[in-house]
């Protein structure tokens, strides 16, 4: 029964090795960003160019989205964080609602606040916290103006430069010579039952 319980420890072992998880930090750069992609229905659609800003968005599903972003290895990305530059050019009691988007999945969202058509470059610090989304290889964020602004009630442009940051845990499937391993330990326990048995 000691070599039963021996077999199984070690093959779990091996398993349990495979699939531990890092926590941590899995990607981080800047977003939005020179080269980041912008739609805007009204002013349309470009790239954000170096020191410069998207056009401006006022409409449901204006948006902002990263270019280059992708991990190497899988991952369980559960939060994320963006130090970013908005131009504020909304009316006071204009509100912009923008759902922030993970491979097109909402994981959040952030306020701009009309500021009496203030005009001012405006320092956005958004974190959220979500159930886990998988990511591997090429990745999207996207902020999508999930509210439309009255007409003539302002808008707004995002910034070259934001500084931004996804969280996570490293995910990975037992490659086939762990499982390998497992099946030699459960057969070795199987075999030393059925010796037990026959005894």
């Amino acid at each position: 029964m000691k070599r039963l319980g021996l077999c199984v420890a070690v093959a779990a072992g091996f398993l349990g090795f495979v699939a531990a998880a890092q926590a941590g930090v899995i990607a981080s750069g800047n977003f939005p960003t020179k080269g980041d992609l912008y739609s805007s229905a009204t002013n349309g659609s470009g790239t954000i160019p170096a020191g410069g800003q998207s056009a401006f968005m006022w409409t449901t599903g204006d948006f902002v989205e990263t270019a280059n972003a992708s991990v190497i290895g899988s991952y369980a990305a559960t939060s994320f964080t963006d130090t970013f530059t908005i131009q504020n050019d909304l009316a006071t009691g204009d509100n912009l609602t923008v759902d922030a988007l993970l491979n097109g999945i909402d994981i959040g969202s952030w306020t701009a606040n009309g500021c009496a058509f203030c005009g001012t470059d405006q320092v956005m610090n958004f974190s959220t916290n979500f159930a886990p989304v998988f990511v591997s290889g090429p990745f999207t964020v996207e902020y999508v103006l999930a509210n439309t602004i009255p007409a003539g009630g302002g808008s707004i442009a995002f910034l070259d430069g934001g500084n931004a940051a996804l969280f996570g845990t490293a995910t990975s499937v037992p490659e086939p010579v762990t499982l390998s391993i497992f099946g030699i330990g459960l057969a070795g326990a199987a075999a030393m039952r059925r010796r037990k048995k026959s005894a």
